[in-house]
């Protein structure tokens, strides 16, 4: 069992020997648990932005700053689906993002607090790959992996939410950023009742 601390770790993927085997150990925990308080037949599939109420994975511009984050995910689950969160994706290569502040319930209470800053020390090699005049030399000198350096992160203990459950995310952005946030994908898998569209 994690220690206090190390359960809202971020895991850069470089640290991660195998991101699939993580995701699939995900997905087999978060089965698991649907079972005990999913009384029906459900099936499991990534979560898109729709599924928590964003129209796409952009942050909100406005910087509130404040212990539980400018507010970003504001959504309540139907008695048909629960939600599980485990990592980040920053597909721009920029990353706006300091802290995750993950709630639970309408009363939002806190129940983590993501820090992100480790994979912000990727940011200035994604630069300099994009920047590299010699693209063959870096193949060459590092691999074809150099190509697929991503910041991506996982977290050390992923975040449930039941069914009707609220779902709520902040984000405290990097202090001083000075330009419109990118976007941050968030992973994570929904468990929903077989005939939830059509119910």
């Amino acid at each position: 069992m994690a220690n206090r601390r190390g359960i809202f770790t971020t895991i850069p993927a470089w640290n991660l020997k195998d991101e699939g085997y993580f995701k699939d150990k995900v997905r087999e925990f978060f089965d698991r648990e649907a079972q005990k308080y999913m009384p029906y037949e459900f099936h499991i599939r990534e979560l898109e932005e729709g599924d928590i109420s964003l129209a796409d994975w952009n942050l909100p511009i406005g910087q509130e700053i404040n212990w539980s984050g400018t507010p970003w995910v504001n959504h309540p689950l139907t008695i048909h689906e629960a939600v599980v969160i485990y990592g980040v994706s920053s597909p721009s290569g920029i990353l706006s993002v300091r802290k995750l502040i993950f709630k639970k319930g309408f009363g939002s209470m806190i129940i983590g607090r993501n820090d992100l800053s480790e994979l912000k020390t990727l940011e200035p090699a994604l630069k300099a790959i994009k920047e590299c005049r010699d693209q063959e030399w870096l193949m060459e000198t590092f691999g074809r992996s150099v190509f697929k350096a991503r910041m991506v992160g996982y977290f050390q203990e992923p975040y449930i939410w039941r069914p009707q459950d609220h779902i709520g995310i902040g984000v405290v952005y990097v202090s001083g950023m000075g330009m419109e946030p990118k976007e941050l994908k968030l992973m994570g898998y929904i468990a929903e009742a077989v005939g939830k569209s059509i119910a």
